[in-house]
């Protein structure tokens, strides 16, 4: 896998080199043609270096080897991406009818690509530079209106706070009006959407802002009004202490039953936040004995932090 992977990164890498250098030399010919035979010459004398290494006892490492057969491949492709971009002196006519019948049809950048080409090879040809010309402007009126199209939906979307599609169609609006600069009312458009791109970035910012805090005010609500959806029997046991106490003689030597004594099992939830306690308190009466009381109480919790006794009845 490795290996194929290698491979493949090799012949990327010689499909990219052969496009850079024609961009670089332009299609003519002659010279396309002895630039790619020189990048087959440089190619067929790394593969025979890598393999007169490979051949060598005291050549341990493989990677020489392969890096300069790597090499060789990517300069080979680059050769065969020159030859298939190449066009020759006798081919101009036809290039420039093709060009001719783009513009016609309203095919810009074909009619921009076909006369570039005949340009980079023969720029006197005809009328070439002025139909290139031409080409490029009405290409860039066309990108014109398109990025104006754009702009409008974008200003729409903005108005029903669909930030993220107004936001798409003002960065495609900017990016064809850069490439329409033959045009000169894009200047213009362009500015004009730059700006408002910044617009709708800062009102998507303040929205988010809003929302968030919203979000914020919505958790805070929830967390305060969650005791309305909560059992909580064993708060309700710990605040009928309180009003059990009020009640006796000798409030300080109270004693109620533990968690282990099962105490949970003395509250009953009615529902609505209302609890009814049947339990007991072990406490000193008038004359110092502890004596055992039993009561019966219905408690109801009217806020987060606020309790409510409703009733409470001490059994003889």
């Amino acid at each position: 896998m490795k290996r194929i992977l290698k491979w493949l990164l090799w012949i990327l890498l010689g499909a990219f080199l052969g496009a850079l250098i024609a961009e670089g030399i332009g299609p003519h010919a002659l010279i396309s043609k002895v630039t790619g035979f020189l990048l087959i010459f440089i190619a067929a004398g790394l593969f025979f270096f890598s393999f007169k290494l490979r051949k060598k006892s005291e050549t341990n490492s493989p990677v020489l080897p392969s890096l300069l057969r790597g090499l060789g491949v990517a300069n080979l492709l680059a050769s065969f991406v020159l030859f298939g971009t190449s066009i020759s002196i006798e081919e101009i006519p036809e290039k420039y009818d093709e060009g001719m019948q783009a513009l016609e049809s309203g095919q810009w950048d074909k009619a921009v690509k076909s006369f570039s080409v005949i340009q980079s090879v023969n720029p006197k040809y005809r009328d070439t530079v002025r139909r290139l010309e031409e080409a490029k402007l009405n290409r860039a009126k066309g990108a014109y209106e398109k990025a104006k199209k754009l702009l409008s939906n974008a200003k729409a979307n903005l108005s029903q706070k669909r930030y993220s599609a107004s936001i798409d169609s003002t960065k495609e609006a900017i990016s064809l009006l850069k490439d329409a600069k033959e045009f000169d009312e894009s200047a213009n458009l362009l500015s004009e959407a730059e700006k408002f791109l910044d617009i709708v970035r800062k009102s998507e910012a303040k929205s988010e802002e809003i929302q968030k805090k919203r979000r914020q005010q919505q958790a805070a609500r929830r967390a305060k009004n969650a005791w309305k959806n909560q059992d909580n029997s064993t708060m309700a046991y710990i605040m009928i202490e309180d009003f059990v106490k009020n009640r006796l003689k000798s409030p300080s030597t109270a004693k109620f039953p533990g968690v282990f004594d099962g105490r949970q099992d003395h509250v009953t939830y009615l529902g609505n936040q209302k609890y009814r306690i049947i339990s007991y308190v072990d406490s000193q009466n008038s004359f110092g004995a502890m004596i055992r009381t039993r009561f019966v109480a219905e408690i109801e919790q009217v806020s987060k932090d606020k309790w409510r006794l409703n009733s409470l009845e001490f059994l003889q």
